[in-house]
């Protein structure tokens, strides 16, 4: 039997290089990677991969022929979606065919379960953490080898098989295991990497945010005041128009240096307990105006759950959230609202039908600057959210499709 490995390591080889020389292509220090991208990416992994292992597979005695190639098969059909998987069967079905032989009609087969999987599975997989993975592929790669075994007696009339089988099977689900987490560990030092620099630049930020933002609220608040005794006396209506504009023109200035001031320092001062029900009653009282005003209905579906935090930050977070929702819906639309709590957790889950955002878009939620708003906006209200929600311990979680809606998922242990 070592020497049945020893034959399919070439196989393998071809992979694992082809693996790395496009693993590290890429930008190391790229946060955000475009999905197309990616996508073509593993296509063109599991291309090249699979028409090396079907051009040089290892040779058996008695005339059996075993190569790898369902390894980037799988790879590219569980990391790249139904239509790179369709794009990788039919290419495989026809390279193999080229070489005849009965070991077409298994091919078949196998690629039409693959592609089955791919569908049913795709979306889940690519939700998993990285040991779940590995675990799912492996799983996946000894179904395909215990169907192969299956079907070899069905095509084949050479009893010889059954070592050269186990061997071939053995080698696949090792090599599909480790090319999992090859490709996992890959990209997670990728992402480290690229979040400490992107650690380095919001820190950088903040420094700035807070200086800059303490220099400037004086004058502004001298201004405004001002502003406001000249609207308090006789002006004309021009005049007065002017002085609206400036005046509201401010206060979105000032809006704008209480969120650098609640990024730059995102730390609970006050930490008490809460109740999540009441503190979020607060926000949408404040915001029921504007929800009326665009013809949003507020669905609230509260529970008292306890957590610990700072209420006046909490609050400006949920405030950005669901200011963020309702704007999103200036047609109308319905606004649900749900708090409740699992395993140990308190659970925020808001859900708009606005217009939805791209996956791009979802990927640089809470970046510096970055906003959906066009010019509108500056991004630092979803900084502020994120700044928070971390600074609580919890996590974010974000499902949007353009034209229909987005959802906010906010997770934070509760007070205990």
């Amino acid at each position: 039997m070592p020497v049945f490995f020893t034959q399919l390591l070439p196989n393998l080889f071809y992979i694992l290089a082809t693996l790395f020389v496009f693993q590290l292509s890429g930008d190391r220090n790229q946060f955000y990677v475009d999905e197309k991208k990616l996508k073509r990416r593993y296509f063109l992994f599991a291309f090249i991969s699979i028409v090396l292992c079907i051009s040089f597979p290892a040779r058996f005695e008695h005339g059996i022929i075993y190569d790898l190639r369902f390894i980037p098969l799988l790879i590219g059909s569980f990391y790249g979606g139904p239509a790179i998987s369709a794009l990788l069967i039919a290419f495989t079905v026809l390279y193999r065919a080229v070489f005849g032989g009965q070991g077409i009609y298994m091919t078949l087969i196998i690629c039409a379960i693959i592609f089955v999987l791919t569908i049913l599975f795709f979306k889940k997989y690519n939700t998993l953490s990285i040991r779940h993975k590995i675990i799912a592929a492996v799983l996946v790669s000894i179904f395909h080898s215990v169907v192969g075994f299956l079907l070899f007696p069905l095509f084949f009339n050479n009893y010889h098989y059954q070592e050269h089988i186990y061997a071939s099977a053995s080698m696949e689900v090792v090599g599909m295991g480790v090319v999992v987490y090859l490709i996992e560990a890959i990209r997670s030092a990728r992402y480290m990497r690229a979040k400490v620099l992107r650690s380095e630049k919001l820190e950088v930020v903040s420094h700035l945010a807070a200086s800059i933002s303490h220099e400037i609220r004086n004058p502004m608040t001298t201004t405004k005041g001002f502003l406001q005794l000249l609207q308090g006396s006789k002006q004309e209506g021009k005049n007065l128009e002017y002085i609206k504009l400036a005046l509201d023109e401010l206060n979105r200035a000032e809006g704008i240096v209480r969120d650098y001031l609640t990024f730059a320092k995102p730390t609970h001062e006050r930490m008490e307990t809460m109740d999540l029900k009441e503190q979020t009653e607060k926000v949408i009282s404040i915001l029921r105006p504007l929800a009326n005003m665009n013809s949003v209905r507020l669905d609230q579906r509260l529970k008292s759950v306890p957590i610990t935090g700072d209420q006046s930050l909490f609050q400006q977070c949920i405030l950005n959230l669901l200011k963020n929702s309702i704007e999103a819906m200036p047609n109308g639309g319905k606004l649900t609202i749900t708090i409740g709590s699992s395993d140990q957790l308190a659970i925020i889950d808001i859900q708009d039908t606005g217009f939805g955002m791209t996956d791009e878009q979802m990927r640089r939620l809470g970046e510096p600057y970055f906003t959906t708003k066009d010019q509108k906006g500056t991004g630092l209200g979803m900084m502020v959210v994120f700044s928070v929600i971390e600074a609580m311990k919890g996590k974010i979680h974000v499902e949007s499709e353009q034209g229909k809606g987005t959802r906010f998922v906010i997770t934070i242990p509760l007070d205990t």
